[in-house]
C-alpha cells in the first residue's frame, strides 16, 4: 500500500470517527431522555439494542434508579445522596416527623426507612441496578418525600408525584 493510500485510509476513518463520537453522544443522550421520561429500563435497551446492564451504566452509577407502578424513575447523584441522608437520619431517630402525613402516620412508617437507606447505599455502590417500590418501602419514601423540596421538574417530583396519587390524603 502507498503512503498516499494510507493516509486517505486513515482520513477516511477519522471522518466516520467523527461522525460515530457525534452519533454516539446524541444516542447516549437520546437513552438518557428516554429513562427521565419514565421508560424502564428493559424497554430502553430493547429499543437502543443494547443490554440492560449498559442502560443501567449510562443512568450513572451512583444514581438510584426507582421502578414504581410500572415506571422508573432515574435520581441524580444529588437527589440520591439527599434521600439517602433523609433515610438514615429517619431510620436513626435523629429526625422527627415533619409533615402532616408523617405526624399523621406515627412511628411505624419509619423502620422501613433503614431498609429504603440500605437499598440507596447498595443502589449507589453499584451492587443493584433498581430498587423496587412495593409496600413499606414506597409508603416511606413517599413520606420522606412530603418534608423533602422537590424543585419542578424533575424525576423526583414526578416520583413523588405519583407515589402521593397513591399514598396521598383522599
Amino acid at each position: 500500500m502507498t503512503s498516499a493510500e494510507q493516509e486517505r485510509t486513515l482520513a477516511t476513518l477519522e471522518r466516520i470517527q467523527v461522525n460515530y463520537e457525534d452519533l454516539a453522544t446524541r444516542r447516549q443522550d437520546a437513552i438518557i431522555e428516554a429513562l427521565n421520561s419514565g421508560n424502564s429500563l428493559r424497554a430502553v435497551a430493547n429499543v437502543a439494542r443494547c443490554s440492560y446492564e449498559s442502560v443501567r451504566r449510562l443512568a450513572g452509577p451512583e444514581a438510584a434508579i426507582f421502578e414504581w407502578n410500572g415506571g422508573t424513575y432515574v435520581m441524580t447523584f444529588d437527589a440520591t445522596r439527599v434521600l439517602e441522608c433523609k433515610a438514615e437520619g429517619f431510620a436513626s431517630g435523629r429526625f422527627h416527623n415533619e409533615s402532616a402525613e408523617q405526624i399523621a402516620a406515627g412511628q411505624e412508617w419509619q423502620a422501613a426507612t433503614a431498609e429504603l437507606l440500605t437499598q440507596l447505599r447498595r443502589s449507589r455502590r453499584g451492587e443493584t441496578k433498581t430498587i423496587p417500590l412495593d409496600g413499606g418501602l414506597a409508603r416511606a419514601l413517599y413520606l420522606i418525600l412530603t418534608a423533602t423540596y422537590t424543585g419542578r421538574p424533575n424525576r423526583l417530583s414526578d416520583l413523588y408525584d405519583d407515589l402521593r396519587a397513591f399514598y396521598g390524603p383522599r
